[in-house]
């Protein structure tokens, strides 16, 4: 029954429709019959190919996978249908998507910082090549089986501090001299291993009466073995993985599941197995890795998860804490700043407005065309500044002229101190910034915007140049009474 849930999981992920994430990239490939589908085995490494797709690029004479992630592969093995259609080894290119990598990537060893984690750019599939892989193709029978040799013996020698045996890559494909032949199998391995995982979820300690909560577990990098009813709870099981019953905050009811969760050996990687739970009520996901489905190892990541929100609870196998025991523990807890933010009355938007504290300077205000490389910062004394950044690394005409070293500045002279700005939405599309400041019964005031010399806006990256418009300083008087 597991090795049918697993076949029946891969046969799922190599039948494609035209539409979703992927529809866009590649199209369905037709040399894929019968694949052939090994379960998978604790402490072994962990295939890939399930939670991506396959897709062909050149008409039929390549097969390959499209993740949505980009995945480090170790190892690729291809099984041919039979050996009649094999074709020569040395005719075969393994190819993988290089967009970003290896010149950008994350490290696999240590964590990632706040900027490198959220802002690295690894990549899309759009953007890049494919590059031949240098490897190593052990033939077996029907099977090959590919390794990748130190990617900077012939893809990239400067690259000499990272022998890397390894792609990372967001798709990878066979390309054959002719159409491709019949395959039963395609496997990609990372170095993630699979572990046994299972967890004990509980729901329903919200409802004041019984709701139903019919619904069904999926996973993503991992493979459910088994789904059983919660001891108590007023279910049944509908199928392998679904279920239909009701529970309320007298009765509440759930789920025993154990599954294979990918264990990754990078710090940095898409391989972290996700369980969701999907019912009539609510809908949620966790990490997979955060419990143990054995009685005698400890919990690997979490004690357990409280959804207090939804009324959902989520343990490992040695925790035999109750519903109630959990909502105890919560109320008990040092609050957080969220929580003691939520109790706090309701105000009106002046007083919150008056009750932020004053910053110790001022940010800028950001000018610039859409589209343009000339950007400006207007600052808080209404004095302008261009920031060359994009001039520099985008270089066009404009770049000799302000290739000076420093931004340039202009100032108008207005006193920093006591100056006051605001803005405005001209003909609902264009921003215009205002500086004022009042002194001896005089009011200052100067209007700023930006645009091109010719007035039309840039249609690529090497636009033409733009400025800042400032109105002259305008005087009114302020009467006195």
């Amino acid at each position: 029954m597991k090795l049918q849930r697993i076949l029946a999981a891969v046969l799922a992920a190599f039948t494609f429709s035209a539409v979703g994430l992927f529809a866009a990239e590649g199209s369905k490939p037709a040399g894929l019959s019968n694949p052939i589908v090994e379960e998978p085995k604790v402490d072994q490494p962990v295939d890939v190919a399930p939670f991506g797709e396959l897709r062909t690029w050149e008409n039929g004479k390549d097969i390959g996978v499209l993740w949505e992630d980009s995945r480090d592969i170790f190892k690729v093995v291809v099984v041919f249908a039979d050996a009649k259609s094999m074709p020569d080894p040395n005719t075969v290119k393994l190819q993988y998507w290089r967009s970003t990598w290896p010149q950008q990537r994350a490290p696999r060893d240590k964590l990632a910082g706040s900027g490198s984690s959220g802002w690295l750019n690894v990549g899309d599939w759009f953007q890049g090549e494919w590059k031949d892989a240098d490897v190593k193709v052990s033939p077996d029978g029907t099977a090959w089986t590919y390794t990748f040799k130190p990617i900077n013996e012939t893809e990239f020698p400067d690259l000499k501090k990272f022998p890397a045996e390894y792609r990372s890559t967001l798709k990878l494909r066979l390309l054959f001299p002719e159409r491709a032949p019949a395959i039963s199998a395609l496997q990609t391995f990372t170095d993630s291993v699979w572990q046994e995982g299972g967890a004990l979820v509980e729901w329903g300690g919200n409802e004041e009466t019984p709701v139903p909560y019919d619904g069904h577990a999926e996973i993503y990098n991992g493979h459910i073995q088994k789904v059983s009813i919660l001891m108590g709870s007023k279910m049944k099981m509908v199928d392998d993985i679904s279920w239909a019953g009701t529970a309320d905050k007298v009765w509440t009811a759930g789920i025993v599941m154990t599954y294979l969760y990918a264990k990754p050996v990078a710090v940095n990687s898409f391989d972290d197995t996700i369980i969701t739970i999907r019912t009539a009520r609510h809908s949620f996901s966790f990490l997979g890795k955060g419990f143990k489905s054995n009685l005698m190892t400890p919990d690997a990541e979490y004690k357990r998860i409280y959804i207090r929100d939804i009324g959902v609870l989520i343990r490992g196998f040695r925790d035999a804490t109750t519903y109630g025991e959990a909502e105890k523990a919560y109320s008990n807890a040092v609050k957080c700043l969220y929580q003691k933010v939520g109790e706090m009355p309701e105000q009106t938007l002046k007083r919150a407005w008056n009750d932020m504290p004053k910053k110790d300077s001022r940010i800028y205000l950001p000018l610039a065309v859409e589209g343009g490389r000339q950007h400006f910062r207007l600052l808080g004394d209404g004095n302008v500044q261009l920031d060359t950044n994009w001039q520099r690394r985008a270089p066009a005409d404009d770049t000799k002229r302000i290739d000076r070293g420093a931004n340039m500045y202009v100032s108008f002279e207005i006193p920093r101190e006591g100056a006051k700005n605001g803005a405005s939405l001209a003909e609902g599309v264009l921003p215009i910034a205002t500086t004022w400041y009042e002194k001896s019964g005089v009011l200052y005031s100067e209007e700023a915007f930006a645009t091109t010399y010719s007035g039309k806006l840039p249609n690529h990256a090497l636009s033409p140049p733009g400025t800042v418009m400032k109105s002259v300083p305008s005087r009114t008087m302020v009467p006195r009474m």
